[in-house]
This record gives C-alpha cells, sequence and structure tokens, in this order.
C-alpha cells in the first residue's frame, strides 16, 4: 500500500497541475478575446473618424468642382462675346476705310 503514495501523490498533483493550466488557458483565452475587441473597436472608431474626414474634403472638392465649373462658363461666355466684339469691330474698320 505504501509503495502506491507516491503514484497517487504524482498523478492527483498532474490532474491538479492540467486543472489549473486549463483555469488559466481559459482566464487568457477571455483576456485576449476583449483585447481583439477593444482593438476592433478603436480601430472601428478611428476609421469612423478618417471616413468623416474624407467625406468633408469630398463635399469641399464637389463645390471647388462647381466653382471652377463657373468660372469656366464665364470665361467661354467672355471670349466668345470678345470673338463677336472683334468681328464687329473689324467690320465697322473695313467700313470707315
Amino acid at each position: 500500500m505504501h509503495e502506491y503514495i507516491p503514484t497517487v501523490v504524482l498523478v492527483i498533483g498532474l490532474f491538479a497541475g492540467i486543472w489549473l493550466n486549463r483555469r488559466d488557458f481559459s482566464k487568457l483565452k477571455a483576456d485576449t478575446n476583449r483585447q481583439f475587441g477593444d482593438t476592433k473597436s478603436e480601430m472601428n472608431r478611428q476609421f469612423d473618424a478618417v471616413n468623416k474626414r474624407l467625406d468633408r474634403a469630398d463635399s469641399r472638392l464637389d463645390r471647388i468642382e462647381a466653382r471652377l465649373d463657373r468660372v469656366d462658363a464665364d470665361l467661354r461666355e467672355f471670349y466668345g462675346s470678345g470673338k463677336q466684339l472683334e468681328g464687329r469691330v473689324n467690320e465697322l474698320s473695313a467700313r470707315i476705310k
């Protein structure tokens, strides 16, 4: 009977170690999952902030593009009327000569 005591103590210690290790592993897994969740939510928050800034920049670029289109139309109208005036001036100059 006495020869089994060290083996029984060793087996009980082994099972206790496995049980404690599994408990620590579960805790480690839970901590890791929590940290990944925190990291994911922080990344989502940062991406949302970047997306808002990009949306504002896109809106500004749209307004600038609209202004440039208006300037382009005004310049085309101005130069178009300038050509008409130039033709009229040439016509009048020819009549005077």
